[in-house]
């Protein structure tokens, strides 16, 4: 097993040239199309980081590369997807070949997972790590040992002269953002009493999922589909709201058990921008390996899972059900979560200042300067939290 500060050093010192994207100036958008296209973002609620996003793509279509974070090392290719996590690492063996040097890890049941080579020279990082003795990792357990019921690391680290949480969550955040700190510092101020500091320690959770979704891209819960795919800071009706600004009105299909469900069309503007562009070689084998399926209507299927909730999205074309959207075209994905992080910001902010009394319908339809009046927040401050 690998300690996640000696991935990231490791990575930091090992992973260069060119297609290395450090997460510390990584391009957003590139970041979050491979994540779209990986089918997994890091584990905000476990302090999952990312640490490089390898690019290996062909031409203008779909993400192809890894993603390196300091719990797992993940891959898109022309034959799939997958990934393997630092935990289940007993040791790394790379072999060497005279077409091309491959890296395979042995996990601790002893089988064998070949990694897939990318155009990126990944051979000093698994050297580095191959020529290191594993540890046991005290408080982290294997994912194979992980059940849904293993508490995730405080979001909101609450003391006795800091109720919310709400400071030292502050002082944890990744990356400097004026927008969250000022949410950060409304919790404080509105909820720190007595009576009110449960209310606040949620909300500096979900702000603080925010903040992370924002700095290292859409995340996702470490047991993946078993309870949604990715992670929101709303809780499932936001959500819902929320997707319908995003996408338009919903055709409902009902509640699953705890699972809210509703199908939308995609917009012909987003189908033409989520098309490949690509020629005909190019779409045909990508085609074969699954991506660029036109891809008419989606389904959300969203459950709530404190302090936010979880979500899939599924494709639907030709009549028939496609599956999981990061599978059939994953920049409609990537065009999906970047739209909807902008709505999910704007309903936080009225969240934190007007708390959970009220629908999100009414909340987006206050005036924002409304809803700080009764708070007695400067206006200005409004700007700063990212609200025009």
């Amino acid at each position: 097993m690998f300690r996640p500060s000696l991935i990231r050093r490791l990575a930091r010192a090992h992973l260069a040239g060119g297609g290395v994207h450090h997460a510390r100036d990584v391009n957003p958008d590139l970041r979050d199309q491979a994540i779209a296209s990986m089918g997994q973002g890091c584990d905000h609620t476990a302090g999952e980081q990312l640490v490089a996003v390898l690019d290996d793509r062909i031409h203008h279509g779909p993400f192809l590369g890894a993603l390196v974070t300091d719990r797992r090392y993940a891959w898109r290719n022309m034959q799939g997807q997958g990934s393997v996590a630092w935990a289940d690492v007993e040791r790394i063996d790379v072999l060497d070949s005279l077409l091309v040097e491959q890296q395979h890890c042995e996990l601790v049941d002893g089988t064998r997972l070949r990694i897939p080579p990318t155009g990126v020279d990944l051979t000093p990082f698994f050297r580095a790590l191959a020529a290191l003795p594993t540890q046991p990792l005290s408080g982290q357990p294997s994912t194979r040992q992980r059940s849904p019921s293993t508490p995730p690391m405080e979001l909101a680290p609450v003391s006795a002269d800091d109720p919310t949480g709400a400071r030292a969550a502050s002082a944890a955040m990744y990356s400097p953002d004026p927008r969250h700190l000022t949410l950060y510092e409304w919790v404080w101020h509105l909820y720190s009493r007595d009576g009110a500091s449960i209310f606040g320690r949620d909300l500096t959770a979900r702000v603080t999922l925010l903040h992370r979704t924002a700095a290292h891209g859409r995340g996702g819960p470490a047991l993946g589909d078993a309870g949604g795919r990715w992670l929101s800071p709303l809780g499932a009706r936001d959500l819902f709201h929320a997707i319908s600004i995003v996408l338009g009105p919903p055709q409902p299909t009902g509640e699953k058990g705890e699972i809210l469900q509703a199908d939308f069309d995609i917009p012909e503007s987003w189908r033409r921008s989520a098309a490949l562009d690509l020629d005909p070689l190019q779409r045909q084998a990508l085609s074969t390996a699954g991506f660029g399926h036109d891809i008419r209507r989606i389904r959300f299927a969203i459950r709530d899972a404190a302090p936010g909730s979880t979500f899939s999205v599924l494709g639907h074309g030709g009549g028939r059900e496609l599956g999981g959207l990061e599978l059939q075209n994953p920049k409609l994905l990537w065009l999906i979560h970047r739209a909807l992080l902008v709505v999910e910001h704007q309903v936080m902010v009225r969240r934190v200042l007007a708390g959970f009394d009220t629908s999100v319908g009414e909340l987006l339809a206050q005036p924002i300067e409304h809803l700080a009046g009764q708070c007695h927040v400067d206006p200005a401050e409004v700007l700063g939290a990212g609200v025009a």
